[in-house]
């Protein structure tokens, strides 16, 4: 968790000086987007390997952190972190849990 809102933490560092200052600061490319998500998402499987019961809070995060990422080669990616998200609210298995992670982590490792 402390990775995922690391990162959001650098981009909210970024955008607010950007908002204040006078010259126009251009939005991250769509590939600086694919690969800050993909970190992203391999810290988090990392994370919830390591302590699968406190990465439920995690998990929701890291859904809707890549959610409104509009990328082709995220969108495998995005429909697993939402089926994650899905198997935390309805408290799956966690072998089924185990699964999509191993899947998210393979499915990041690919981009």
């Amino acid at each position: 968790m402390s990775r995922v809102l690391l990162s959001m933490s650098v981009l909210l560092l970024i955008l607010i000086p950007a908002c204040s200052s006078s010259e126009p600061v251009p939005p991250p490319t769509n590939s600086e987007l694919v690969t800050s998500a993909k970190q992203d998402v391999l810290e988090f499987v990392a994370s919830a390997k390591k302590a699968p019961k406190a990465s439920k809070q995690q998990g929701m995060v890291l859904f809707e952190s890549l959610e409104p990422i509009e990328d082709p080669a995220l969108a495998e990616l995005q429909a697993t972190a939402k089926s994650l998200s899905e198997q935390y609210t309805s408290n799956a298995e966690a072998s089924k849990i185990s699964e999509t992670l191993t899947k998210l982590q393979q499915q990041a490792e690919a981009l």
